[in-house]
């Protein structure tokens, strides 16, 4: 009956559980009651876990683009050492940037990771680094913060080395924003603004959208300011 058992995980502790499905119930509601769980715990997640969407049913670019990326992200962990464990995975969001990708606990998303970028895609990772080709912004950050995070990223790395950013202001409208970071980069530090303006443009978001066609949609360009 090994089929019909689940791995589960709990992030960012890096818990990982073994449920069989007929337990599945009885598991949520013990952790949504604060029971112990112990009787289905594994050890630990040692390594980063990798989620790349192959969800075709929701949309057909995931299953033709993530699954040429997750073979990639597969057997390059398999053939290098490299702290990973590659899944696929469903629906993870930005369809249209296909393939999507994940990685947990820091919870970083990415969007058209190709199969020839999965070995500097995973160095830079494991390095503790955004890939910043393909990197979509940080999860906690709206739209323009997160448009503002990459160029302020892509305006301060060097090859080797990316800053800590923080968040310090964000003053604006729905049309202009004016984001401030505090940066630190080894031994350096300082402050950055981003001007983020909005504009409207017509794209097809996913596969599924094809027949309908391209709908309005608003995306915000970033500025860096020295």
């Amino acid at each position: 009956m090994e089929k019909y058992q689940h791995q589960l995980f709990l992030m960012p502790e890096r818990r990982r559980f073994r449920v069989a499905r007929w337990e599945l119930e009885a598991f949520f509601g013990a952790f949504q009651s604060g029971t112990r769980l112990s009787q289905w715990e594994q050890p630990a997640m040692r390594n980063d876990l990798v989620l790349c969407c192959t969800h075709g049913t929701k949309d057909k670019c995931c299953a033709k683009y993530g699954y040429k990326t997750f073979k990639a992200l597969a057997s390059t962990v398999a053939e290098h050492p490299l702290p990973f464990e590659v899944w696929e995975s469903s629906h993870l969001g930005g369809c249209r940037l296909a393939a999507s990708v994940i990685v947990l606990p820091n919870v970083r998303k990415y969007g058209r990771i190709t199969p020839e970028q999965a070995l500097s895609f995973l160095q830079a990772e494991a390095r503790q680094q955004r890939f910043l080709p393909g990197y979509r912004g940080s999860s906690q950050l709206t739209p323009a913060q997160q448009s503002a995070e990459i160029a302020a990223l892509t305006q301060l790395s060097t090859e080797a080395r990316q800053p800590t950013l923080a968040l310090i202001s964000d003053h604006g409208d729905d049309q202009a924003r004016e984001i401030r970071f505090q940066w630190r980069l080894d031994q350096q530090q300082g402050e950055l603004t981003v001007h983020c303006q909005a504009t409207t443009l017509w794209r097809v978001d996913t596969c599924a959208d094809l027949a309908q066609g391209p709908t309005e949609s608003t995306v915000w360009h970033a500025m860096v300011n020295g």
